[in-house]
């Protein structure tokens, strides 16, 4: 009979031990999760401020050149962190 409860004490104490473990690696990669979706809104957002130009010849895209360089940039800058 003790060594049942023995080997059951064994597995409890296993299975929480290996909880505490996987509970603390969770925690890391659930906050990486978030700060990636945070990253990827913000991304979003910045992409809907371009606007298509109305016509479809190299003319048109120079007065959005500049709005489009912001944009890179800001693009680069966000995707280093």
């Amino acid at each position: 009979m003790f060594k049942i409860y023995a080997i059951a004490y064994f597995y409890v104490w296993r299975l929480l031990h290996d909880v505490n473990i996987t509970a603390t690696i969770m925690r890391k990669t659930r906050l990486e999760a978030f700060s990636d979706g945070v990253i990827a809104i913000i991304i979003t957002i910045m992409v809907l401020e371009l606007k298509i130009p109305e016509e479809a010849n190299w003319e048109a895209l120079q007065p959005i050149i500049p709005l489009f360089l912001t944009y890179a940039l800001s693009f680069v800058l966000i995707a280093i962190y």
